[in-house]
C-alpha cells in the first residue's frame, strides 16, 4: 500500500531479498492504506472479514476480536514472536500486537528533540535505522527455536529525510496538499 512494485524492484535491498526468497511482480494490496492492508497480511483475510478500517459513520477500528492473527497462530505452535513497528496504524490499539511476545511501537515514541533551523539531524524513533537496530538486538537473543519477526518500516512515507535531493527532503504532506510543490 506504500511502495510501488516498479520502484521496489529497482532497489538494491529489494533485489538482494528477491535473490534469497520469493517475490510476486503482480501482487496487489487489499487496501490503499496501511491499517487494513497490514491487517490482511496478518490475518490472511480481506478487509471485509477482519474489519480493520475506517468506518463510514466516522472513526476507525482495528482487527476484530476473535479474528486470529499470524502471530497468534505461530505463538500457539511454539514460535517466539516479535514485532517492531514505526507506523501509527500498526499498534496495540489496532489489534496488531496480538500474538506477539514482544511488540515495540516506535510510532508512539516522541522524537524529543528541538530543531531551531533546517532539518533534524540524526535518527528519530521512526527512522528505519532505529527499527532495524531494535530488530537486530532481538535477533541476537532469539536463540535456536523457531521465531517470527515482523519489522514494519515507515520509510516510504514522507518526509524523505534521507534523500539526496533537497526538494524531496523538504516535501511534506502539507506542501503537497497546498500545492506548494515546485
Amino acid at each position: 500500500d506504500t511502495l510501488r512494485a516498479d520502484a521496489a524492484s529497482s532497489m538494491q535491498s529489494w533485489r538482494r531479498l528477491a535473490d534469497h526468497g520469493a517475490w510476486w511482480p503482480a501482487a496487489q494490496s487489499t487496501s490503499s492504506w496501511t491499517m487494513p492492508a497490514v491487517a490482511s497480511l496478518q490475518t490472511g483475510l480481506l478487509v471485509s472479514a477482519h474489519g480493520a478500517d475506517c468506518l463510514p459513520e466516522g472513526g476507525c477500528q482495528g482487527i476484530q476480536p476473535g479474528v486470529p492473527t499470524l502471530a497468534e497462530l505461530l505463538a500457539a505452535r511454539g514460535y517466539r514472536t516479535a514485532a517492531i513497528t514505526a507506523s501509527p496504524w500498526v499498534t496495540r490499539g489496532t489489534g496488531m500486537a496480538r500474538g506477539f511476545h514482544r511488540f515495540v511501537d516506535l510510532a508512539g515514541v516522541p522524537p524529543l528533540r528541538l530543531v531551531v533551523a533546517g532539518h533534524a539531524a540524526g535518527s528519530f524513533p521512526q527512522d528505519a535505522r532505529v527499527s532495524v537496530d531494535e530488530a537486530l538486538r532481538w535477533l541476537r537473543g532469539a536463540g535456536k527455536e523457531p521465531f517470527f519477526l515482523w519489522v514494519h518500516l515507515i520509510g516510504p512515507h514522507m518526509p524523505y529525510l534521507h534523500s539526496a535531493d533537497a526538494q524531496l527532503r523538504m516535501l511534506t504532506a502539507d506542501r503537497l496538499r497546498s500545492g506548494g510543490v515546485t
